[in-house]
């Protein structure tokens, strides 16, 4: 019995780094990528480590603080996201027009999808 449980907590100790290896990967694309994965390898490694517990209780308690620190309701940093939000889009659009291959394409749907997230993120701010 006491094998089971050591390769048990070893194979979830393993699958735990390796999704939060695989954040380093997936963090920089478009789209949710790295954080799902972050909070489940954390998840995984909290079972039977206290410091990946102490830091997913942080992250968990933090998440939308952080959201506040990028987006703060601030009219010129609201501007400012506007602009750059609005700067990324046109910047793909013209990638997509003048480039070609198959590495600029995928590059200008990753900038194009990243402007648009900031962009919708930054609306959050307009109340009807």
């Amino acid at each position: 019995m006491r094998i089971r449980t050591l390769f048990r907590r070893f194979g979830t100790d393993i699958a735990g780094y390796a999704c939060l290896a695989l954040v380093v990967l997936l963090g920089p694309l478009p789209g949710p990528g790295g954080i799902p994965l972050l909070l489940a390898g954390l998840g995984l490694l909290s079972v039977h480590n206290t410091w990946a517990r102490r830091l997913l209780n942080y992250v968990k308690r933090h998440s939308e603080s952080f959201r506040t620190i990028l987006f703060p309701p601030n009219a010129t940093i609201e501007l400012i996201w506007d602009i750059v939000g609005s700067g990324l889009f046109i910047g793909s659009i013209l990638l997509v027009i003048v480039g070609n291959g198959w590495i600029i394409r995928t590059l200008t749907l990753s900038i194009g999808t990243i402007a648009i997230a900031i962009l919708i993120n930054n609306r959050s701010r307009i109340r009807t």
